[in-house]
């Protein structure tokens, strides 16, 4: 499990960012934006959207690391050895269930059903960390039926690259700050299982700021306002009703 970038991963979801790291760079392209000036992988809408596809920041994480074929052959074959067994019950609706929610995953686990097999595989510690049981475990079929069919989704993403972002400007320079890829997260006080939320301004161009952790109080109230989005926000709001 040291091989593998579990807390990276994790902050990308729980923070919106993590630094490069040498394996993040096959996992996360195409999935999150680079910012090469300061180092770091910005969450993308993406992301976003898978993560709403899952039960938790964790099973996100195991769908990211399930697009390295060296962990997901494993998982795809206890995968297709749950498919021979739904495939010799007497009613066929289990079956035809499993193979719907797989999705894109499905020609994944045909591929794979030469070497079904229920047996634990060599990640058992990740899968307890992430999926909080080992995949060949019956209680563990939902939740590695959801990871497949969303790193199935994710593979189709990584081989086209997502746009750099330049670092936030402390000068609150807007057409730096603002700009499509940008995440804007959720301020503390509003209750939400996601952490960030997309402004569509223009639905071909959505607007989306990554929420700055301090504001600079030295340049005074205004540039705080700016520098802190929802701030900036309802400030507008309210001026544009007056």
């Amino acid at each position: 499990m040291k091989d593998y970038p579990v807390s990276a991963l994790l902050k990308l979801f729980s923070h919106g960012q993590c630094r490069f790291a040498p394996r993040l760079d096959t996992l996360l392209t195409g999935l999150a934006h680079p910012a090469p000036e300061s180092k770091l992988w910005s969450i993308s809408q993406k992301l976003l959207k898978v993560r709403n596809q899952l039960s938790s920041d964790e099973e996100a994480v195991a769908a990211i690391l399930a697009t390295d074929k060296t962990i997901r052959q494993p998982w795809l074959s206890v995968m297709a050895g749950r498919v021979k067994e739904a495939g010799k019950l007497s009613n066929q609706d289990a079956l035809i269930q499993l193979v719907t929610r797989l999705d894109s995953a499905a020609p994944w686990v045909e591929e794979a059903l030469p070497s079904a097999s229920i047996a634990p595989t060599e990640f058992q510690s990740l899968e307890q960390q992430l999926l909080g049981a080992g995949v060949e475990q019956s209680q563990s079929l939902p939740v590695i039926t959801r990871v497949l069919a969303a790193s199935a989704q994710l593979t189709q993403w990584q081989p086209y690259p997502l746009p750099e972002l330049k670092p936030l400007d402390d000068t609150c320079n807007p057409e730096q700050n603002w700009v499509s890829g940008r995440l804007l997260q959720l301020p503390p006080f509003i209750f939400s299982s996601n952490h960030f939320a997309a402004i569509n301004t223009d639905s071909k161009q959505p607007k989306m700021l990554l929420q700055q952790q301090k504001p600079h109080s030295s340049h005074g109230k205004l540039a705080d306002i700016a520098a802190t989005p929802w701030s900036f926000l309802l400030c507008a709001i309210v001026y544009a009703q007056d």
